[in-house]
């Protein structure tokens, strides 16, 4: 599978020449730089990345729940044409929900109602592949829009996990990935 993106990367980091030489270096003609403020990803005030959160059980399942609201809520918005890290929660809470893949495909679905894309993100990818396979059959079920990211902070990461997120692409039949240029979406085939 010809993977061609990598649409999730940072420059906090380094600098936007030395991703794009990076990116370059490695056969990518497609590089997405996105940033943010802070490292972690806020969910009603808390810091889910953080290690000093430890939940019980039944409050980190009510996390993943209310996280997948949030995200669906995100793609309602019409503010966003891709959402990333949609299983991102897993990282410091595995306390996995019962019914995760109805919700997966719950996000799935209004994802694809949006024209919202969903990512698949190389980090999640190698260290968390289980959970990023359920993301991946949810999209491939719905037929959402997907786009490929590694979530690099640092040239040497440009494209990690890109392999692996081919081989989950591959396994879930999904062909089609979604990059932008100046706004405008630009799909292109993997094969």
């Amino acid at each position: 599978m010809n993977i061609v993106s990598d649409f999730h990367s940072h420059v906090s980091r380094s600098s936007a020449i030395q991703m794009v030489e990076a990116a370059r270096d490695k056969g990518l003609p497609i590089l997405g730089l996105s940033e943010h403020d802070f490292e972690m990803h806020e969910v009603d005030g808390e810091f889910f990345e953080s290690d000093r959160l430890h939940w019980p059980q039944e409050e980190g399942q009510a996390r993943w729940l209310r996280y997948m609201e949030l995200l669906r809520e995100a793609v309602r918005s019409g503010s966003f044409s891709l959402v990333s890290h949609p299983v991102r929660m897993y990282r410091r809470n595995q306390y996995v929900p019962p019914k995760l893949d109805e919700e997966l495909e719950r996000l799935a679905a209004e994802a694809t109602a949006c024209n919202v894309a969903l990512e698949i993100n190389g980090y999640d990818v190698l260290h968390y592949p289980d959970i990023v396979r359920r993301l991946a059959r949810a999209c491939a079920l719905h037929q959402t829009p997907m786009s490929v990211g590694s979530d690099a902070h640092r040239p040497a990461d440009v494209a990690q996990g890109q392999a692996q997120t081919a081989a989950l692409l591959r396994e879930a039949d999904i062909r089609t990935v979604r990059t932008w240029k100046q706004g405008a979406i630009e799909d292109y085939q993997v094969s």
